[in-house]
C-alpha cells in the first residue's frame, strides 16, 4: 500500500491513502512512502528521515467540585409538612386571623 503525505506548517503530516483524494494545491508537495509505523497520534518525521507518531496532547479536564447536597425530603416528610401547614391554616381561620 502506498501512502501520500503532505507536510503541514506545524511539521506534522496529513496522510492520504488515495492520490486522487489529495487536493490539487497539495500535489506538488506530496511525499510518497510505502509504509508507515503502526500506532496513532500526530505523524512526525525524525531527523534521520524516519516517521514516528507523537502522542496526542492530553486534554486536562477541569476538576469536578462536589457541591454540597441538601438531604432530600421523603414523601412521608413532605406529606407531614403539608398536613401540618393545612392544620395551621385551619386553626388560623377558626380563630379569625
Amino acid at each position: 500500500m502506498m501512502y501520500y503525505l503532505y507536510k503541514n506548517e506545524d511539521g506534522s503530516f496529513t496522510v492520504f491513502t488515495d492520490l486522487n483524494a489529495v487536493p490539487g494545491w497539495m500535489q506538488s508537495d506530496i511525499i510518497q512512502v510505502s509504509s508507515l509505523p503502526e500506532g496513532e497520534g500526530i505523524l512526525r518525521r525524525a531527523e534521520d528521515g524516519s516517521f514516528y507518531y507523537e502522542p496526542f496532547p492530553s486534554v486536562e479536564e477541569p476538576p469536578i467540585i462536589e457541591q454540597p447536597t441538601e438531604p432530600k425530603s421523603t414523601l412521608e416528610e413532605m406529606q407531614a409538612k403539608t398536613l401540618l401547614n393545612t392544620e395551621v391554616l385551619i386553626a388560623m381561620k377558626n380563630i379569625g386571623v
